[in-house]
């Protein structure tokens, strides 16, 4: 059926809400019962307009929606307030509101706590590290709508456009991680682009007419070796973040980092490395890093430390107003012949790596509150939210509520059911984890 008659405006924001969260153009005008030609007019419509672009001009209100007061102001041209404000893309805070509750601003992203939706996301690490396994995992895991690394995703078209890889490689990693992934075959929405086609890979064209939800660029310096160049990146940067927002298209770019000098390459694996000083290294100009929502970076772990056997990745990164998160460490799973087929998060409480920081732990109760929490670290509210946070990347705690937690100690234990399960082959699902 058409637009429901209650609210019109409503109804447009939650189309334009859930086309922005990567939803299907097709299924949500056969959902709202609307043309695909209008679908697209309301959406480009928002992307020229913003909100008020969503109502029909004689209906705008000459009022401040927030206060009710009537708006009496307007330009030589007769142009109220509210219509100057359309004009140039500015929110009142009511509008804010209704977007944010259409679904708009979403709190969990692509994959939760890692990509958000309509952004760029920058994955750094030193060559042959296994970055292209682990960005085929992230796609697949999105193109499925299964959680990558225990991070929640939202299912969507995935378009991997492989420049490392042949494709016979291709599909071995592809049929390795379905395996690994426990899925019946590949995902008819991963669709991958190669260099072997003959055809350059149109960015512009993909995101205007495919709308992927996920773009993964592997890896940037084969996509555009003069990207890196300090009279470029900046232009180049500008140009993909415009893209995904335009488009409502989440990019994802695998980068290196530059050969370490006589003193070496400091170590992700330490908490005395700052993720932002770690990622100086990243080759090319620093736009690259410093233009981008997600900045991901993937390194080997200290040698030094006593988990360094089990592990295959440390993971750390850096989000725009969210801050830092992880360490995520990572290990890599082998199917019965010993071929490598995927990654899978670690979780024991070695891995917190700090003595003082272990002991805590212990002594936290099976529940507790944020303020129980920082008594037992016996420290202030950032460092208790930053170990609480760490806490959480490794599965030692979960997040209950609004500063309420509880421990997870039978992590590890269901780790080894999973392991046991699919050695058995019978089907197992992990529990949800902190976010």
């Amino acid at each position: 059926m058409p637009w429901k008659e209650c609210s019109v405006m409503d109804e447009r924001l939650q189309f334009v809400a859930r086309r922005l969260a990567g939803e299907p153009m097709s299924e949500l005008c056969q959902e709202f019962g609307i043309s695909r030609k209008t679908g697209y007019k309301i959406f480009d419509r928002y992307q020229d307009y913003g909100v008020q672009g969503l109502t029909d001009r004689s209906r705008r209100p000459h009022h401040y929606a927030a206060t009710g007061e009537p708006d009496l102001r307007t330009n030589s041209d007769g142009e109220s307030l509210c219509e100057l404000l359309a004009k140039h893309h500015l929110l009142q805070p009511l509008e804010v509101d209704r977007l944010c509750d259409a679904g708009h601003s979403s709190k969990s992203g692509v994959v939760a706590g890692l990509i958000a939706h309509s952004s760029v996301a920058v994955l750094c690490g030193d060559s042959g590290l296994g970055k292209s396994p682990l960005a085929y995992q992230l796609g697949l895991s999105v193109a499925a709508g299964v959680p990558f690394a225990e991070m929640k995703t939202e299912p969507g078209l995935v378009v991997y456009a492989d420049f490392e890889n042949s494709l016979e490689q291709s599909r071995e990693v592809r049929e390795q991680l379905i395996q690994f992934l426990d899925l019946s075959k590949a995902p008819s929405n991963f669709v991958l682009w190669t260099p072997d086609s003959g055809y350059s890979l149109e960015l512009e064209g993909i995101c205007r007419d495919v709308r992927p939800t996920l773009l993964i660029i592997d890896s940037l310096r084969s996509y555009s070796p003069h990207f890196e160049k300090s009279d470029y990146a900046g232009e180049a940067m500008k140009s993909l973040n415009e893209l995904a927002r335009r488009h409502a298209t989440s990019i994802l770019v695998i980068h290196h980092i530059r050969k370490p000098g006589e003193n070496g390459a400091p170590l992700l694996d330490n908490e005395d490395t700052g993720l932002m000083l770690w990622l100086k290294q990243t080759a090319g100009h620093s736009s690259i890093i410093n233009q981008s929502h997600a900045r991901i970076a993937a390194d080997l772990p200290d040698k030094r430390k006593s988990h360094s056997e089990d592990t295959a990745l440390v993971l750390r990164w850096h989000r725009r107003i969210y801050g830092e998160d992880g360490p995520l460490y990572l290990e890599r799973v082998c199917d019965g012949n010993g071929d490598p087929v995927g990654y899978r998060r670690l979780a024991n409480i070695e891995l917190l790596g700090n003595v003082d920081q272990e002991a805590a732990f212990r002594n936290l109760p099976s529940e507790f509150t944020f303020k129980q929490a920082k008594e037992v670290f016996g420290r202030s509210d950032d460092p208790t939210r930053k170990w609480l946070q760490k806490c959480g990347w490794l599965g030692l705690v979960c997040q209950t509520g609004r500063g309420r937690y509880a421990r997870s100690d039978a992590r590890v234990a269901e780790i080894h059911r999973v392991d046991r399960g699919k050695e058995d082959g019978q089907p197992v699902t992990p529990t949800d984890h902190y976010m």
